[in-house]
């Protein structure tokens, strides 16, 4: 069985798939395209949106078209990171007098 070859979505290097939906070459360039955002959806303007709605940390709109797709509150997973992150050192600033 021939498998496809395909480019590497974070370092670009060809390599051979194991599975249909692999997009990284391995491992580390999974992690490292994970922690620079290459897994943030594409919002095309083209399609029809199911949903729409505000980042609730950088307050980009979001347009879902989709159905899988299932962001409701953060336009990536890198906002809703750092939005957890920095609540808890927002509030207590807030509190403090």
């Amino acid at each position: 069985m021939n498998r496809p070859k395909k480019n590497c979505a974070a370092c670009g290097r060809a390599f051979i798939q194991q599975r249909s939906s692999q997009r990284y070459c391995s491992e580390a360039c999974r992690r490292l395209g994970y922690r620079i955002g290459l897994c943030n959806h594409e919002d095309k303007e083209t399609d029809t949106a199911i949903r729409t709605f505000t980042c609730a940390r950088c307050g980009k709109t979001v347009k879902v078209t989709d159905l899988k797709d299932r962001r409701q509150r953060f336009c990536s997973a890198r906002c809703e990171k750092l939005y957890w992150k920095n609540r808890k050192a927002e509030s207590r600033k807030k509190d403090a007098p």
